[in-house]
């Protein structure tokens, strides 16, 4: 296993905090160990909290903005375009 700093490890919790996939999808696209994943960030949080209240607001932005988008598609299918 290669050995990250923690700052390292909080560029990835917010990489997979912005993406669209689960965390066992994003470690396994990242070689990383899915359990020790969920560890780290459990461990990073008791001392940076900060970090992942800001990657939960990203991340529900990015869901927000994927559905509205969706939705507009949607209601373009309805009207006929435009």
């Amino acid at each position: 296993m290669k050995r990250r700093t923690k700052e390292q490890w909080q560029e990835l919790f917010a990489q997979h905090d912005t993406s669209d996939v689960l965390a066992a999808e994003f470690c396994q696209q990242n070689d990383l160990c899915p359990k020790y994943f969920s560890v780290r960030r459990k461990q990073l949080a008791k001392v940076t909290p900060h970090i992942f209240s800001v990657g939960f607001a990203s991340e529900l932005m990015s869901h927000m903005a994927h559905f509205l988008f969706q939705l507009k598609l949607l209601t373009r299918s309805f009207t006929g375009g435009a």
